[in-house]
């Protein structure tokens, strides 16, 4: 709830990859992901983070989708080439190690249309990475690994779900508009 009392979702922008990019992740990360033992990120579940919303209302949610569909999402190519660890967070993940001009910028636009809306983004610089495994008992190798190419072309709005086994994704929409 807001501090008006109108009911809010927890919502973010994502680069929400293809099936394909999903299994080429898995695959390709899966060893290193149990060597760490941690708790894997749910295969549905993985996404690179553009803009983090937090809790969301009806009418912001509007003003966000309607700004979203007139962004220009061009089409690149991000090169995930580097496995990170955020330690305090106990927190592999795979990310790049050069961002790509137009995902910085699609970021950027997304964090502004956010303060438009009233909100507050995660003031941190932006990061990108995806997140592979929580939890992470062991000090994860973080060698760099074969370098995974993902095409994207499109970005989505997502809502956060608490779920009993930890956080959920529930994909409400995708840029550019898919319906």
């Amino acid at each position: 709830m807001t501090g008006a009392g109108l009911p809010t979702r927890r919502l973010f922008f994502a680069c929400w990859p293809t099936p394909a990019v999903r299994a080429m992740l898995c695959r390709e990360t899966g060893a290193r992901v149990r060597h760490c033992g941690g708790l894997p990120v749910a295969p549905a579940d993985l996404h690179l983070t553009l803009a983090f919303l937090g809790q969301v209302d009806d009418a912001q949610q509007a003003a966000l989708v309607a700004a979203a569909r007139r962004l220009a999402v061009p089409d690149f190519s991000l090169a995930l080439d580097r496995y990170g660890w955020f330690e305090a967070a106990q927190v592999l993940w795979l990310g790049c190690r050069e961002v790509p001009a137009a995902l910085a910028r699609l970021a950027g636009e997304l964090a502004g249309q956010a303060r438009a809306a009233g909100l507050q983004p995660d003031p941190r610089p932006f990061r990108p990475h995806v997140t592979l495994a929580r939890k992470v008992r062991n000090p994860p190798d973080l060698a760099p690994p074969r370098m995974l190419t993902w095409p994207v072309g499109d970005f989505a709005l997502v809502e956060s779900l608490a779920a009993p086994a930890g956080l959920r994704y529930r994909l409400c929409r995708r840029f550019p508009d898919s319906g």
